[in-house]
Order: structure tokens, then C-alpha cells, then sequence
């Protein structure tokens, strides 16, 4: 690699579908610490960037009223890291967002042997709720304690919502199974903020090849996007989301609310919906945009389609399963 005074620093953030890391994200953002941060995601929707914060898009580039820049990856690793390296945004570190179901790692290899940064950590998000159980899973759970295996610090999120003895249980699990890592509270913000933003990478760069065989468990899991032009009332959509079959393990989203200039906001992770309605201060999007993540052989983007889509999707649908 270059020499680490002329190279831009970059973080990997991990972690399993719903574990926090929207929200460790946006609270980074938020308290940044006067730094111009650049925050590379597979897709907008993974980040929810609070309304007042947004400066201007432009071809793929959110641009923050505090000096920092979110990028989508899309498909082009190189180009979004040459982008978002670009001198005229003065980006002083990155932090590069892994999906729910990737290996971060993968990522941390690409940067390694990227010109121009330098790796400083390896930080992935823990729910505090369900990691352990989670981690036996017969399906889902080789990655997610690989997941927890390569990272330098492990941030546990939504402590809130477990009580005092579950925490010291999960924080005793995690640290007796991955020894490598710091492990650190969410709630804690401004520590965990500092340690991303100001971390140096403790990974052991051989620990990759330990990786490939729980990849094979991605194929498991399958993925569509929703666009469409529908506007749900607030009880409608707890209804459908209600009806969802269990193998369904993540939904996140922003749709047309029936109310004027506002949103809905939509998540369902670890078994838990949080649906929430926020005002749109500028113009109010023209589609409604979901993602549906499920695991199994089963295919259900058509079903999914028809339950989220307009009326000519569902009549479609009706057409095909009638």
C-alpha cells in the first residue's frame, strides 16, 4: 500500500440484516466530529438519511449540509471509491457499508489492494436481542458469527431493548467467542463514533481464506426491490405486513403515505415491524421503494409484487395463480 499520510482512511461497517448499522450510520453522520465524511452503500434505501441533513442529489451523490457525501456502490466498487475520493469533495474518511448478508471482509480485501486509502477498521453491528440465537441458525448462522469473526470492534445495538442481564449475557458471549475484538455498546455514541472514525485495523489479513466455505450460504438468501406509484394508509400497511409469511427475515423501505407530504417508513427485521410517518420538508418522492429480503428455495418475488404493488400488479397476479 501507499504511504498511509497520503491516503484516504476508510472504515468497513458489517453486520447481519437489521443488526443497527443504519442507525450506527446515521449517527455518525450526525456527530461527525467536524470531519467531511463520505459513505459508500449498496443502495439509498440502506440508509435513511435524516431529511434536514440533505443537501442536493446529483447522478448517485447525496451531498450533506455538514460537509459530507453518500455514494451508492451499486455495481462498481472501483468507480464509487474513485468518486467518492474525488479532491473536490475534501472527504477526510470513508465509511464503506457491507450488506446484511455479505462478507465485510471481502470488502476490507478490495480496499487493501486499492491505491489511495488505508483500511482503519473493521466495525460490525451486533443486535442485541437476537445475535446468540441468530448465530445457531441452521440457515443464517455460519455467517453471521463469520460476520462477528473478522471484525476488530463489535458495536451491539438496541440495548434498549433488552434488560440488564440479557446485556451482560450477549456482552459475555461476544467476548468470549470473538476474543478479537473490541466490544462495544451502541448507546455509547460518541465512544463508538470516535473508535470508527480514529481506529487502527487489528484484523489478521489471513483470516479471508477462513471465510470461503460460509459464503456458500449466500445463495440462501434472495432479494426484490419494489418501485411502484401505490400510497398506503398507515393501517393498511400494518395489516399486509402482518400477513407476511415467516420466511421473510427483512423489509426496509420508504412508501407514499395517504397523508400529504409526509412518508412512511418501514422496517422489519429480528421479528420486529417499526413503521413510522415523517414529514418530507422538499418535494414528497414519486414512488413508493421496498425491499423484501427472504431465505429459502422458495420463490415469492411475484407474491411479494402483487402484495406491495398497485391494483394492475395484483390483478396480474391474480391472473397467474388463478
Amino acid at each position: 500500500m501507499s504511504n498511509p499520510a497520503s491516503t484516504l482512511p476508510i472504515s468497513v461497517l458489517g453486520g447481519y440484516l437489521g443488526a443497527g448499522k443504519t442507525t450506527l450510520l446515521n449517527r455518525v453522520l450526525k456527530h461527525n466530529q467536524g470531519k467531511r465524511l463520505g459513505v459508500l452503500v449498496n443502495d439509498f434505501g440502506a440508509i435513511n438519511i435524516d431529511a434536514e441533513l440533505i443537501d442536493h442529489r446529483d447522478n448517485g451523490l447525496i451531498s450533506l449540509s455538514n460537509g459530507c457525501a453518500c455514494c451508492s456502490v451499486a455495481d462498481d466498487v472501483g468507480q464509487a471509491l474513485r468518486r467518492i475520493s474525488t479532491p473536490a469533495l475534501g472527504i477526510e474518511h470513508v465509511l464503506f457499508e457491507a450488506s446484511g448478508v455479505a462478507d465485510p471482509w471481502k470488502l476490507a480485501e478490495v480496499i487493501l489492494n486499492w491505491p489511495g486509502f488505508a483500511l482503519t477498521a473493521v466495525v460490525v453491528a451486533a443486535d442485541a436481542t437476537d445475535v446468540v440465537n441468530r448465530s445457531k441458525d441452521k440457515y443464517v448462522g455460519r455467517l453471521i458469527q463469520h460476520q462477528l469473526s473478522v471484525a476488530d470492534t463489535i458495536v451491539v445495538c438496541k440495548t434498549d431493548l433488552v434488560d440488564g442481564q440479557q446485556r451482560q449475557m450477549v456482552l459475555g458471549w461476544l467476548d468470549t467467542q470473538f476474543s478479537q475484538a473490541n466490544i462495544e455498546l451502541g448507546d455509547e455514541w460518541q465512544r463508538v463514533c470516535g473508535q470508527l472514525l480514529a481506529h487502527s485495523v487489528k484484523v489478521p489479513q489471513n483470516r479471508a481464506s477462513e471465510l470461503n466455505d460460509a459464503l456458500k450460504y449466500a445463495h440462501q438468501f434472495r432479494t426484490v426491490c419494489i418501485e411502484n406509484t401505490r400510497v398506503f394508509e398507515y393501517a393498511e400497511l400494518v395489516d399486509i405486513i402482518s400477513d407476511l409469511p415467516d420466511c421473510i427475515v427483512r423489509l426496509k423501505g420508504l412508501v407514499l403515505s395517504a397523508e400529504q407530504n409526509t412518508v412512511l417508513e418501514v422496517h422489519l427485521a429480528s421479528g420486529r415491524t417499526h413503521i413510522s410517518q415523517r414529514a418530507v420538508s422538499t418535494a414528497r418522492p414519486q414512488l413508493s421503494r421496498l425491499m423484501v429480503c427472504w431465505t429459502g428455495d422458495i420463490d415469492i418475488e411475484h407474491e411479494m409484487r402483487a402484495v406491495f404493488g398497485t391494483d394492475l400488479d395484483r390483478h396480474a397476479h391474480s391472473r397467474m395463480t388463478g
